[in-house]
C-alpha cells in the first residue's frame, strides 16, 4: 500500500481583490511554483574558495483549469478592463492547501501574495476533451497559513 499524496490531497483557491473565484477557476487540473533564486560567486584575492551568495526572487507560477463556464474569460476580461483604465493592478492572492493520507503527518498550506496572474491561452481538443485555459503568473512572496 502507497501513501503517496495524489490530486485529491490538494485544493487551490484563487481570491481576486478579496473574492474567491467559482466555477472554472476552482476546476486546476495542475498546479506548479517554481522558485526564482540565483547564486552568485564572489572571489577574493588571497582566498581559496569561492564566496557563495543565494538569493531568492519570488515565485514562477502556473496551472491549468478545465473550463465549465465563464470564470476564466471573465477573469481575463477584467484584468484587460482594468489595464486599459490604467487602474491598479488586481490583488490576487492564491491559496494551495495538502493533505496527506498519512493521518499522523500534518497537513501544508501556503499562500501567494499579490501575484500577477494572466491566462496565456485557452485549448480546445477533440469532442471528448475538456476545454482549459491555462494561467501562468508571478508572485514575490509565499507564506504558511496554519490549517
Amino acid at each position: 500500500m502507497s501513501i503517496r499524496t495524489r490530486g485529491q490531497g490538494a485544493n487551490i483557491r484563487i481570491a481576486r481583490n478579496g473574492v474567491v473565484l467559482g466555477g472554472t477557476m476552482i476546476k486546476v487540473r495542475d498546479f506548479t511554483a517554481t522558485q526564482r533564486a540565483t547564486i552568485n560567486e564572489d572571489d577574493y584575492l588571497g582566498e581559496d574558495f569561492t564566496d557563495l551568495d543565494t538569493q531568492h526572487h519570488g515565485w514562477d507560477l502556473g496551472f491549468t483549469v478545465d473550463t465549465i463556464d465563464a470564470a476564466a474569460t471573465d477573469y481575463t476580461d477584467a484584468q484587460i478592463n482594468d489595464f486599459l483604465a490604467h487602474a491598479r493592478p488586481a490583488d490576487v492572492t492564491i491559496t494551495v492547501v495538502l493533505t496527506f493520507a498519512d493521518p499522523t503527518v500534518r497537513g501544508k498550506a501556503w499562500a501567494y501574495h499579490s501575484a500577477q496572474l494572466i491566462q496565456n491561452d485557452d485549448g480546445f481538443g477533440g469532442r471528448k476533451e475538456p476545454i482549459k485555459g491555462k494561467f501562468s503568473g508571478k508572485c514575490q512572496r509565499r507564506t504558511p497559513v496554519s490549517i
